[in-house]
């Protein structure tokens, strides 16, 4: 019953059943579980954390567990504390590192510390595993789908560097899809197959994928998965139009942590095209909205910073670019340079020097930091 309730999203009832359950057994591991998933799903990350802490201090071993830790971690923007969890998972357990949930477990946080060839490497040696397999190559092809980390997504990279990688992507996540683990298909798979077809950004791929996704709308009008990859191909195809008013569809949804990468991404590419457009306030909105959810969101954070460079608001901007700097695991050289430009602006010199020599030290290719801030920043505190 307490599984059912939440199913069906009655968190209220759910808890209810696990509190009275754990009167009963107080040691019952899977009703501790469910109710620490149901209070992850009322937005307050604080208390369910504490629950699955708790049973990761009896048994630091417990993969299942230690995956949903490290997702509330991030999105409660505190990664760090999940590298200390699987290092002790490591040390606690003796056969730790040759196991399948262990690798999902150390894939899953380096996708959301920005090192996707970590990540990969990590879900492949667990894909094979008949209880960790589906969630390893679903990892995986979220690495493919979003082949700049955690924080890109496919709808706003105007061409991918190589025309035969995009190919090759495409062709791997095919294959990963007719694995044993992943068959029979869902729906959520089909949807990965559409985002593999639309990778090369080809017309006739595109429509193809668009067909399997009018199919899928069709069975479930509010099937969030779908309604976003519709929303991508539009954009891709330059109906932006339409593609405004399927992602102002999945707004007016109810957030669902079950679709929480989606909803998110929703409420990004929505405020993308409001920053474009110049609706700040509008676009202002759902970055917030999306924080909300998940406040290592970059992407969110670079957003607010864009829009108040664009009111003259330096301060500000550099504050939010900072927070985009420090969640997007100092892996973006472009924000990198934004926040150290916006600290010059706000005449924060040596903060922008330090990020300057961040940048080049990660990123010796990028001059164009060292000539229009570093050596304008050194001149500006000197005189």
């Amino acid at each position: 019953m307490a599984k059912l309730h939440l199913f069906r999203g009655d968190i209220e009832d759910c808890e209810k059943m696990c509190k009275a359950l754990l009167r009963i057994n107080p040691n019952h591991t899977d009703v501790s579980v469910i109710l620490a998933d149901a209070l992850s799903m009322k937005n307050d990350a604080t208390p369910a954390i504490y629950h699955f802490t708790e049973l990761l201090q009896q048994r630091p071993d417990n993969f299942d567990v230690l995956a949903r830790v490290i997702s509330l971690l991030w999105r409660q923007g505190k990664l760090k504390s999940a590298k200390r969890l699987l290092e002790r998972a490591k040390r606690t357990s003796h056969g730790a590192s040759h196991s399948a949930g262990y690798h999902y477990c150390q894939g899953l946080y380096y996708q959301y510390a920005m090192e996707p060839d970590k990540a990969v490497s990590s879900f492949n040696k667990a894909r094979r595993d008949g209880e960790w397999g589906r969630r390893a190559i679903e990892g995986i092809v979220r690495v493919y789908i979003s082949p700049g980390g955690i924080g890109t997504y496919l709808w706003d990279l105007q061409s991918l560097d190589d025309e035969g990688e995009a190919e090759e992507a495409r062709r791997v996540i095919e294959c990963l899809m007719l694995e044993p683990p992943m068959l029979p298909h869902t729906n959520a798979d089909t949807v990965r197959l559409c985002y593999a077809r639309m990778l090369t950004q080809h017309g006739p791929s595109v429509k193809e994928a668009q067909k399997q996704l009018i199919r899928i709308i069709q069975q479930d009008k509010s099937f969030v998965p779908a309604l976003l990859c519709m929303s991508v191909a539009l954009q891709m195809i330059g109906q932006a139009p339409k593609a405004r008013n399927q992602l102002k569809r999945i707004c007016k949804l109810k957030y669902n942590r079950m679709y929480a990468a989606e909803f998110e991404e929703a409420y990004l590419m929505l405020a993308t095209i409001y920053v474009n457009s110049k609706k700040y306030d509008l676009a202002l909105d759902l970055c917030k909205r999306c924080l909300s959810y998940n406040q290592s969101c970059a992407r969110a954070w670079e957003h607010m910073g864009l829009i108040m460079e664009m009111e003259y608001a330096y301060k500000d901007a550099a504050d939010y670019y900072g927070k985009a700097w420090y969640h997007g695991e100092e892996a973006s050289a472009p924000i990198g340079f934004k926040l150290a430009f916006n600290y010059l602006k706000a005449k924060r010199y040596i903060e922008s020097i330090d990020v300057c020599h961040k940048v080049l030290r990660k990123f010796p290719d990028y001059p164009k930091i060292r000539k229009d801030v570093l050596d304008k920043a050194r001149t500006a505190l000197r005189s």
